[in-house]
């Protein structure tokens, strides 16, 4: 794995912020020739970082990569493993987020060179929910991204309450109206913000279903 004995740590304290001020801030903190994300309540697969690094330092001309996911139940067992279509263009997985019905993958697998920021941009601050869904856009449409097919990264479903996760969806039902009228115009977004609206139904009503059982 990687040398522990040579990686350094930096401890920001901040005052409670949105996630995408949180995030640029950490990014602006960096120094590194890669950058990746985690989760409070997620945790990375065995040799993540090892995984993506060598990938990226094999590829020198990407800007960003990203992998599979396995996505962990309450008992803490992986029980699916989220991977993108491998026959979709970085185009097409750039729409599938748009869309909301589901991602074709995690966006905390991605790990990106600075390029990746200084081309795709940070988080945007406006957006209270959603704003992983901006980037991602932004990341597949502005750089060139590849797929490593190899499990990085464990996604928790578990760790929020009914209430949090209906308060969650609702907040991306407002909001994604406006990242999608941000990327798109004419009939395409009148068609992807009616189709957004109704996966966001259905996944409200799928959380109340799946959260009782």
């Amino acid at each position: 794995g990687i040398n522990s004995r040579n990686i350094s740590l930096k401890l920001l304290e901040l005052p409670h912020l949105s996630a995408s001020v949180a995030r640029n801030e950490a990014i602006r903190n960096s120094s590194g020739d890669f950058l990746t994300f985690l989760d409070a309540d997620d945790t990375l697969s065995q040799d993540s970082l090892e995984y993506r690094v060598r990938f990226m330092e094999s590829h020198p001309k990407l800007d960003a990569v990203f992998t599979d996911a396995n996505i962990i139940d309450r008992d803490e067992n992986a029980y699916a493993v989220r991977k993108p279509s491998q026959d979709l263009t970085n185009e097409s997985l750039a729409m599938a987020f748009l869309s909301g019905f589901r991602m074709p993958f995690l966006w905390q697998t991605l790990m990106l060179r600075p390029t990746a920021i200084e081309k795709a941009g940070l988080f945007n601050p406006k957006y209270v929910r959603g704003e992983d869904v901006d980037f991602t856009y932004n990341v597949l449409m502005n750089c060139n991204a590849g797929y490593l097919p190899h499990v990085t990264y464990n996604w928790s479903l578990a760790n929020h309450d009914l209430s949090s996760r209906m308060r969650n969806r609702i907040e991306a039902i407002k909001v994604r109206p406006a990242i999608i009228g941000a990327h798109t115009n004419g009939m395409q977004r009148a068609y992807y913000t009616a189709r957004g609206l109704s996966f966001d139904l259905m996944k409200l009503a799928y959380e109340v279903v799946s959260y009782k059982r």
